[in-house]
C-alpha cells in the first residue's frame, strides 16, 4: 500500500504497488453487511458486479482493467490498474472550468466530451451500461487523457444493482426498469456542464424538469453568448428526458468528433503542454455576468414575503417542545447556523404578520438553552445575547468578559467569526441596543450596560492593537483557500472592519488610527488577490463573503467613506467587478461562500454608483437560477446543495437578508454597524 483514495463505510479505496512487477494498481475494499439493500445485497455485491463488468470491458481504451479479486475475513478486495491520480472534480476545482480551444471549436471540453463518449460507445457495444458517469468517476491520466472508473452499479444486458447519484444518473434512473444506453447520455451530459461550469446540476426540486430549466440557466450564465450555443444546445439534446433526444444528441457528438479529428493538426498546438483539451491561457480581468433580466419588483416582493413565512413557519418548529423532545440533536442557537441568526433576520420583518409572534417563541426557547459556548459574535455567546436584546429579552448577566486564552492553549484568537473582532463588534452592537439612561439618572447610573459593553468593545481593540489576541496562522496553502488570510472571517480584513467600527461608534482617535493602519495593509495586499482571482483556475471561493474579495471588499467601501481613501473605493469597485466574474461559476447561493455575500458587496457600492444595484440584481437573478421551487416561492438550497436549512451564514436567513435589502434598501447586514 502507498496510499489512499478515499476512505468510506462500504470500504476504503487504496493505491499500492505490485511487489512484483512494479505496476501501480488501486486496492478497492467492499465490507461485509455494509449498505444492505431491501434484497440483502451489501457493498461486496457490488464489488462483485464491478469486477464481472470490467472482466466484459477487458482492453477497452479508456477503462481500468481488473487484476485480481480476492477475500479476506468476510470482506472482499479488487484490485484495478491505476488510471490517474487526478478526477475531474478535482481538475477543475484546481484549476477551473475547461474553455473554449478557439473560435473554430467554440464548445468547452471538446475533444473531453468525444473521448468520455468514445468509452460509453465501447462499453455499450459490449453491453454494458456505465449508470454512474460522473466528475468523480472521471480519471486523468498523467498525459489528460480521461477514464471511467467505478462500475459498482453497472448494468450488463440491461440488469445489474440498483442506484444511482442525483443529477447525474439519477433523473433517468427508472428502478426495477433495464437500463438503457439513453441513460448514460444524460450523465454524460451532466458531467460536460460540470467540466464547462465547475457547477454540479441543480437538484433540491422534486420535479426533475425543474432542476434541469434551472441547471441550462446556469449553463447560460456561466457561458453566455452565440460562441458558446452550439454547446449549450449538446448539453440540452443529452440532458433530455426524451431518450430518444439524448440519442440524437450523442450522434450529433460522434459526428462533431469526427470533424474535428480532421482538424488535429491545426489544433494540436493549442494543447496545453499537459494534452487537455484545455482552458484559455488567460482570462480577463473583468467578464461580467450576462445581462440578466432584473427581477421584477413585484416578484421581488413576493419572495422576500414567501421567504418570510418560510422562516417564521421554522421558528415556530425550533421553538415546539414536542419537536425539541423528538430531535436527536438539538438546534444550534448561535448567529452563524442557529435561532439566533434566524431571530436576528426576523426582527427586520416586525412588521409582517406572524413575524412578533415567531420572534417571541424563538427568543424564549433561545434563552432557555443552556449551552456551553464561547465569547465570539457568530459561533458564540456575544451573538446570542445580541439577538436576546434585540428581541426584547436581554439575557440577566450578559458576559463581557474576554477570553485570556484559545481553548487549547495560547494567545486569544483575533478573528470575526469567533475571536475578539467578533467579539468587540458583538458588544459594540449590544451598546447600541441598549438605550443610554435618561439624563435626569444617568449621574446617578455607575454601570450602564451600554457602557459595560463599550468597555467590553475597547477592550478587544487594545487586544488586537497590543498583539495579545492572534490569527490563526494560516496552515500549508491550499487551492480553496483563495484569500483565507485576508478575509473578513478568518482574516485581516476582519479586524479592520471591527476597528473602523470602534472607530466609528466611539470617536476614538486611537481606533481610528489603527483602523487607518490595518485597511491601508488589506489595501496593500488586495491588488495582488484581484491578480490570483482573475488566473485561469482561480479559485470560486475568490468572490466568496467569508475568505474572498466580497468581504474585502465591503471593508474597503466603508473605509473609503469612512477614512475619506478614494483610493479605496476604487479597489472596492475592482473587488466587485471581480466577484461578479467569479459569480457565474459559485455553487453556493449563501451568505458564507456563497452569492447572497456578493449581492451584499454590491449593495454596499449601489448608494454612490447605481450600476452596482443592477448587478445587485442579477446576482439575485442568480440565486433564483440556483434554487428549487416556483419562481415567485423559491427554496435556496443550502452548502450541502440538496435541502434548505436555517443558518444565517449557510441557510436561507442570509439569502434573505440580501433580498430584502435589494428590495428595501437602508438597513445594512448583520454584524454592521448603521
Amino acid at each position: 500500500m502507498t496510499g489512499g483514495i478515499a476512505r468510506k463505510a462500504q470500504g476504503n479505496v487504496y493505491r499500492a504497488l505490485d511487489l512484483v512487477t512494479g505496476l501501480a494498481v488501486v486496492v478497492k475494499q467492499a465490507r461485509a453487511y455494509v449498505a444492505e439493500d431491501a434484497d440483502g445485497a451489501d457493498a461486496r455485491d457490488r464489488l462483485r458486479n464491478e469486477h464481472a463488468v470490467l472482466t466484459a470491458l477487458d482492453g477497452l481504451p479508456g477503462v481500468p482493467r481488473a487484476l485480481d479479486y480476492f477475500r479476506h475475513r468476510a470482506d472482499e478486495y479488487l484490485v484495478t490498474t491505476d488510471c490517474g491520480s487526478r478526477d475531474l472534480r478535482r481538475e477543475v476545482h484546481d484549476h477551473g472550468p475547461f474553455a473554449a480551444m478557439g473560435t473554430d471549436r467554440p464548445h468547452p471540453s471538446g475533444p473531453l466530451a468525444a473521448r468520455l463518449l468514445r468509452v460509453l460507445d465501447g462499453a455499450h457495444r459490449r453491453g454494458v451500461v456505465v449508470r454512474d458517469l460522473k466528475p468523480d468517476n472521471v480519471v486523468l491520466d498523467a498525459e489528460g487523457h480521461c477514464h471511467v472508473v467505478d462500475f459498482g452499479i453497472s448494468a450488463r444486458h440491461g440488469t445489474g444493482p440498483d442506484g444511482s447519484t442525483p443529477g447525474y444518473s439519477g433523473p433517468v434512473h427508472r428502478p426495477g426498469a433495464p437500463a438503457l444506453p439513453a441513460d448514460d447520455y444524460h450523465a454524460l451530459g451532466m458531467t460536460l456542464h460540470f467540466a464547462a461550469t465547475g457547477l454540479d446540476p441543480v437538484v433540491l426540486d422534486p420535479d426533475p424538469a425543474v432542476n434541469r430549466e434551472r441547471t441550462l440557466a446556469c449553463l447560460e450564465f456561466a457561458i453566455p453568448g452565440p460562441a458558446h450555443q452550439q454547446f449549450r444546445a449538446l448539453i440540452g439534446d443529452l440532458t433530455s428526458p426524451d431518450p430518444a433526444t439524448r440519442t440524437a444528441g450523442a450522434d450529433r457528438l460522434r459526428r462533431e468528433a469526427g470533424q474535428a479529428a480532421l482538424q488535429q493538426t491545426s489544433n494540436k498546438a493549442k494543447l496545453t503542454r499537459t494534452g487537455l483539451p484545455r482552458r484559455e491561457a488567460e482570462r480577463p480581468s473583468r467578464r461580467r455576468p450576462p445581462a440578466a433580466p432584473q427581477i421584477p419588483a413585484d416578484l421581488l416582493a413576493e419572495v422576500v414575503e414567501h421567504t418570510v413565512a418560510v422562516c417564521v413557519a421554522e421558528a415556530h418548529r425550533i421553538a415546539d417542545p414536542a419537536r425539541a423532545d423528538r430531535s436527536a440533536v438539538p438546534a444550534p442557537v448561535d448567529v452563524y447556523g442557529g435561532s439566533s441568526g434566524l431571530g436576528l433576520e426576523l426582527l427586520q420583518h416586525l412588521h409582517r404578520p406572524g413575524v412578533p409572534a415567531a420572534v417571541a417563541a424563538l427568543a424564549d426557547w433561545t434563552a432557555r438553552q443552556h449551552r456551553t459556548l464561547p465569547a465570539g459574535l457568530y459561533c458564540g455567546r456575544t451573538g446570542v445575547d445580541l439577538f436576546l436584546t434585540a428581541a426584547g429579552a436581554p439575557p440577566p448577566h450578559t458576559a463581557t468578559d474576554l477570553p485570556d486564552q484559545r481553548p487549547g492553549g495560547g494567545p486569544p484568537e483575533a478573528d470575526l467569526i469567533d475571536g475578539a473582532a467578533g467579539t468587540g463588534l458583538g458588544h459594540l452592537l449590544l451598546a447600541r441596543a441598549h438605550p443610554a439612561p435618561a439624563p435626569a439618572v444617568a449621574a446617578a447610573v455607575t454601570d450602564a450596560p451600554a457602557d459595560r459593553h463599550l468597555a467590553a468593545a475597547t477592550a478587544c481593540r487594545d487586544q488586537l492593537t497590543t498583539g495579545h489576541a492572534r490569527l490563526t496562522p494560516a496552515a500549508a496553502p491550499r487551492p480553496g483557500d483563495a484569500a483565507l488570510t485576508r478575509g473578513i472571517a478568518h482574516g485581516d480584513a476582519g479586524v479592520a472592519h471591527f476597528l473602523l467600527a470602534h472607530a466609528r461608534a466611539t470617536g476614538d482617535p486611537v481606533s481610528r488610527h489603527h483602523a487607518a493602519l490595518a485597511c491601508a495593509r488589506l489595501a496593500d495586499a488586495t491588488p495582488a488577490l484581484l491578480a490570483a482571482a482573475t488566473r485561469p483556475g482561480a479559485s470560486r471561493r475568490y468572490g466568496s463573503w467569508c475568505r474572498g474579495l466580497a468581504g474585502i471588499g465591503a471593508v474597503l467601501a466603508r473605509a473609503a467613506e469612512q477614512l475619506s481613501e478614494p483610493a479605496h473605493r476604487a479597489l472596492a469597485e475592482r473587488c466587485a467587478l471581480a466577484c461578479l466574474d467569479l459569480a457565474p461559476r459559485m455553487p453556493l447561493v449563501t451568505q458564507c461562500c456563497g452569492l447572497a455575500g456578493v449581492g451584499d458587496l454590491m449593495l454596499e457600492l449601489a448608494p454612490a454608483a447605481p450600476e452596482f444595484h443592477e448587478a445587485a440584481g442579477t446576482v439575485a437573478a442568480l440565486v433564483l437560477a440556483r434554487s428549487a421551487g416556483p419562481a415567485a416561492r423559491p427554496v435556496f438550497p443550502d452548502a450541502g446543495l440538496v435541502r434548505q436549512s436555517f443558518g444565517h451564514a449557510t441557510g436561507t436567513p442570509g439569502v434573505l437578508a440580501f433580498l430584502r435589502r435589494l428590495h428595501s434598501p437602508g438597513s445594512p447586514p448583520l454584524g454592521t454597524l448603521p
